[in-house]
């Protein structure tokens, strides 16, 4: 699925003439809003709760797990700075923690049921709501 989002997003920016970059081996250490900015570090695979690089860009869109946006979030948490930080604001904090967290360590549930016309008519017998 990400990566068919990826590509969906390369021929998109393409088309809009948007200058799409992508940099493997590295991921956003932090984020600010400064005046009409978004100011942001990143950091290497070797070194990942280090800043290596400063950059900034007129638009970010973040489509991450919310253990990764809090390990970005972390990053200034509690140092001072300018700027507005987004991941930190009350309100996203908020919508962070109502976030449910799927389980990981065992697969999905895929089950369906279909519903077929002896049952259907059953519970008309039954007079079960909304059955005509």
């Amino acid at each position: 699925m990400f990566n068919a989002l990826f590509d969906a997003i390369v021929v998109l920016a393409k088309q809009k003439g948007v200058q799409f970059e992508h940099h493997p081996s590295t991921r956003l250490h932090s984020i600010l809003k400064i005046e009409n900015l978004i100011h942001y570090t990143i950091a290497t695979r070797e070194h990942p709760n280090k800043k290596s690089a400063a950059r900034t860009t007129d638009a970010a869109w973040l489509a991450m797990p919310r253990a990764a946006l809090e390990l970005v979030a972390q990053a200034t948490r509690y140092e001072d700075h300018r700027g507005l930080d987004g991941l930190n604001h009350q309100k996203v904090q908020l919508y962070l923690e109502s976030a449910i967290l799927q389980p990981t360590s065992y697969p999905p549930q895929r089950t369906s049921y279909e519903v077929k016309a002896n049952v259907v008519k059953a519970l008309a017998k039954q007079d079960f709501p909304g059955i005509t």
